[in-house]
């Protein structure tokens, strides 16, 4: 229910702020670093927008179309469970990997090929072009590996970093993400978890429900008297809320 929420609440704020010029854009020319006063389409995509290409190419004759693939949430894609090679470690499944591949999404399935006029095993992959200001993402739980991977204390990370080069998407987290902005090499952009929404399943009487949980700290952030903390009992009360969490869980990312 909130992952629909949150795709239907996206586009109607993409609707309405489209079709609503506002009075004024300067400061939002400013936050962007514009050199002119910008349009409600250019305002929308720098704000909540995935701006991406979907190129879907046949497996049979090899032939390539595309089409508009920008997102205003990105569902998350997890890795197929893999058995570990005896006497050694499972694979490792961070965060950052399964948001690439959601944002990307590399799929195959059957579809209609023009060329070969019949339907063939076609291969679907986006093209980044740039990641927007508010980043939402839904969670996609939908197997007990999923639930799982959400479980873990700390797997959810406070902060990520992005990169967008040559149509390619690029995520880093913990130690990686402090070397990248160490060297300073790439354009990174940072995203910090400001949110999320979660629904709760019990076996007790009381029935399903949502619960939303909001890092206040980003309020406080303007006023330089106030100290970036961790608060620990939001964290605490985040990962209680993921070790019960279903499949409808909804994050994001600013």
């Amino acid at each position: 229910m909130s992952q629909g929420l949150s795709r239907f609440l996206f586009d109607r704020i993409n609707h309405e702020y489209r079709s609503i010029p506002p009075i004024s854009t300067g400061l939002e020319q400013t936050l962007f670093n514009l050199s002119h006063p910008p349009t409600p389409d250019e305002l929308v995509s720098r704000v909540l927008a995935t701006s991406a290409v979907v190129t879907i190419k046949c497996m049979n004759c090899r032939s390539e179309t595309t089409r508009p693939g920008t997102a205003q949430v990105n569902d998350l894609m997890y890795p197929p469970p893999k058995a570990s090679a005896r006497g050694g470690r499972a694979t490792k499944t961070t965060f950052s990997q399964v948001l690439k591949m959601g944002v990307e999404r590399e799929t195959a399935s059957k579809g209609w090929c023009s060329r070969c006029q019949r339907y063939q095993n076609l291969q679907m992959r986006k093209t980044i072009h740039s990641v927007p200001a508010v980043l939402a993402v839904n969670t996609a739980i939908s197997t007990p590996d999923h639930r799982r991977l959400w479980s873990m204390p700390g797997w959810l990370p406070e902060e990520i970093g992005i990169i967008v080069d040559q149509g390619q998407f690029f995520c880093f987290e913990g130690e990686d993400l402090k070397l990248h902005l160490q060297r300073g090499i790439h354009n990174i952009t940072v995203y910090s978890l400001i949110g999320m929404v979660v629904n709760i399943e019990s076996s007790s009487p009381q029935k399903t429900h949502l619960v939303g949980v909001i890092n206040g700290e980003f309020g406080l952030l303007a006023d330089p008297r106030n100290d970036r903390t961790d608060d620990l009992q939001l964290h605490m009360r985040m990962r209680q809320l993921l070790g019960r969490a279903s499949g409808t869980c909804s994050t994001t990312f600013r």
